[in-house]
């Protein structure tokens, strides 16, 4: 390592099989690039020389698919806000505007009632998915 100059480096490479072969000492050369700020004419230069410009000169904004479901929900949100907006006009022109809402008031005894169904079909529900799950561990 001591014997290094300046311009030199140590290199192994692999051969056919991929093993490493011995460490060799190599000459790097320096790099043939261009320092400074590049005018435009070099640089259309490059471009144009390039294998692939013929395929991307033209620059192409097509429409993405982000746009078009924007564009999708725009028109569906229009067209539900019609329906719902002449429904409001024609329940208002239909209901005084003292008239009280229609929501009807159950009994005790209803809500007594629905509270117990909903808690039957609760559990039942509940033994229905135990069974069946127990028996797909089962097998």
């Amino acid at each position: 390592m001591g014997e290094l100059s300046t311009g030199e480096a140590l290199i192994s490479v692999l051969d056919e099989k991929g093993a490493p072969q011995i460490v060799q000492r190599a000459f790097m050369l320096p790099p043939k690039s261009f320092i400074g700020p590049a005018e435009p004419d070099r640089i259309s230069g490059f471009i144009k020389s390039c294998a692939l410009y013929p395929k991307y000169k033209d620059a192409i904004d097509r429409e993405s698919a982000y746009e078009v479901l924007q564009e999708q929900k725009k028109q569906t949100d229009a067209q539900k806000q019609k329906p719902a907006a002449a429904q409001q006009t024609a329940a208002q022109q239909t209901r005084p505007a003292n008239a009280p809402n229609a929501k009807k008031t159950s009994s005790p005894a209803k809500q007594v009632i629905s509270s117990a169904m909903t808690q039957v079909g609760r559990e039942a529900g509940r033994a229905l998915v135990r069974g069946l799950l127990g028996n797909i561990k089962k097998w």
